[in-house]
């Protein structure tokens, strides 16, 4: 038999074939021991009896071929896992007076905003804040919250006055008559504004920035205009105001750039004055910028007293 083995001779592919066929056999064999057949049966045969019944070339290059299986490294299914980081931002708490303080630093204690428009409320409708645990009778103001401002409340001592008493029905009220100063708007600091009932840090200086780049107010309906104030808040506090002071005015013969910085003056409206400069002229009066089709009378009133000719 061994004799009959060495005389016959097999090409390459004949050689392939039978790789193949001894890996599929090692497979069924390796199947086998992992998955017990059903009938309980086990194969006939093992992977030594097959490779020694392999000619001597065959039977090294089917021995290589295991061992290279064997030594293959087994790779795992990676598994990614996104993970979302929530970005919480802290409240931030400081010193404050609920009597004066604003929407914006309520905002940033951590109130929320129904909660912040019933404190606003509350103050407008005439209360006040007379101690610091006053703060609970604010609607939607929950206790954990309550807890957290209460350290940080401060109520001026200069502004506590005493709880209104039961009169008798005989007596009637004396009339109270405010005798606190009014503050000039076009000259007050940011610490003088500080003073208004309702007006913080933050307000007070909107408001003396916006004084500046208009060149000073000269109504009360201007104060509406600051970014972010209340009107009811602005028409409260315009009460408390004085508008007085020269404006400071801008040359209508002048060029583009400096027109066009007043917040009154947008680029049609700016364009529309240097184009009728170009065609009638200088301007001698402000009342010629009338003749502008695209100004009107309500254009003109409010932009007329920071306009001058020379």
């Amino acid at each position: 038999m061994k004799d009959l083995v060495k005389q016959i001779k097999f090409s390459k592919g004949d050689r392939n074939i039978i790789v193949l066929l001894c890996l599929a056999i090692i497979s069924s064999w390796v199947f086998g021991l992992i998955y017990t057949p059903i009938n309980g049966e086990k194969s006939s045969f093992t992977l030594d009896e097959v490779i020694h019944e392999l000619p001597l070339e065959e039977k090294t290059e089917a021995i290589s071929v295991i061992r290279e299986v064997q030594e293959k490294p087994q790779f795992k299914k990676k598994t990614y896992k996104k993970t979302y980081k929530k970005h919480h931002t802290k409240p931030t708490l400081s010193a404050f007076d609920p009597n004066t303080v604003d929407s914006l630093q309520l905002i940033d204690f951590g109130l929320k905003p129904w909660t912040v428009s019933n404190l606003l409320k509350y103050r407008r409708a005439g209360a006040y804040f007379y101690n610091c645990e006053d703060l609970s009778k604010i609607y939607s103001l929950n206790d954990s919250i309550f807890r957290k401002l209460l350290p940080f409340c401060n109520i001026a001592q200069n502004q506590v006055t005493k709880k209104p008493t039961k009169r008798s029905p005989k007596k009637s009220p004396k009339k109270v008559v405010s005798t606190k100063p009014k503050i000039s708007i076009n000259k007050a600091t940011a610490e003088d504004l500080i003073q208004l009932r309702g007006i913080g840090k933050v307000f007070s200086e909107r408001i003396i920035k916006y004084r500046d780049l208009l060149g000073g107010f000269h109504s009360p309906d201007q104060i509406q205009e600051v970014y972010m104030l209340e009107k009811a808040l602005a028409i409260q506090i315009s009460k408390q105001l004085v508008f007085d002071g020269p404006l400071e005015k801008i040359n209508v013969n002048s060029d583009y750039k400096t027109i066009i910085r007043h917040p009154y003056l947008d680029k049609k409206l700016t364009k529309a004055i240097l184009a009728y400069r170009k065609q009638h002229g200088r301007y001698t009066t402000v009342s010629q910028l009338k003749n502008i089709y695209t100004i009107n009378d309500s254009i003109y009133s409010r932009i007329s007293p920071y306009l001058r000719t020379e």
